[in-house]
């Protein structure tokens, strides 16, 4: 299932789906040799773990879906539909293309978009930590000062 295809429960099913198996895992009653099997068939499917603030790995989600397939599947049990198919798909290629040419444009800018961001808080979040220290420090100075007036 691509991303925006799942219903409005579907980040809350999936969630669900990660803790039972997490909680299957720890309780041992799932045999291990399966679940490594399922693991591997998850990582050749690309399957990405999101966990909430993870921003790293909504990026590397939103690149794996951002480029867009406009080449219409024109394949059909039925010679009739294929042809339409085949008809319409050349009617409409131009049009096709260039979209999809506008939506990868877009989701690209948006891949760019969100590596800056996440730089940027990472940044924020080391000056942050220096702040915190330096703060820190100055209030055991100023309890130093206060409690050497006393």
């Amino acid at each position: 299932m691509r991303p925006g295809q799942g219903g409005p429960g579907h980040s809350v099913l999936i969630e669900e789906v990660v803790t039972e198996a997490h909680r299957l895992e720890e309780s041992g009653s799932v045999d291990r040799s399966f679940l490594e099997r399922v693991r591997s068939a998850r990582s050749r499917l690309g399957v990405i773990e999101l966990s909430p603030g993870d921003l790293s790995s909504a990026l590397s989600l939103l690149e794996q879906y951002v480029t867009v397939d406009a080449d219409v599947p024109t394949a059909s049990n039925h010679l009739a539909l294929g042809f339409g198919k085949r008809l319409l798909k050349r009617a409409f290629a131009f049009y096709a293309r260039y979209l999809g040419q506008q939506v990868t444009l877009l989701g690209e800018a948006m891949v760019q978009y969100g590596t800056t961001v996440g730089e940027r808080v990472d940044r924020l979040d080391g000056v942050l930590e220096t702040t915190r220290a330096s703060l820190d420090e100055l209030e055991a100075r100023i309890r130093r000062l206060e409690d050497g007036r006393r």
